[in-house]
């Protein structure tokens, strides 16, 4: 499921998981 919110790239799923959010600000730091 968190897995889905962050292939479809979509910042209000990302932003209603606390966890996805960390992971997402990491892969982004990783760019």
């Amino acid at each position: 499921m968190f897995n889905t919110f962050r292939h479809l790239q979509s910042e209000e799923s990302v932003f209603l998981n606390p966890l996805d959010l960390i992971l997402f600000r990491n892969k982004a730091n990783k760019n």
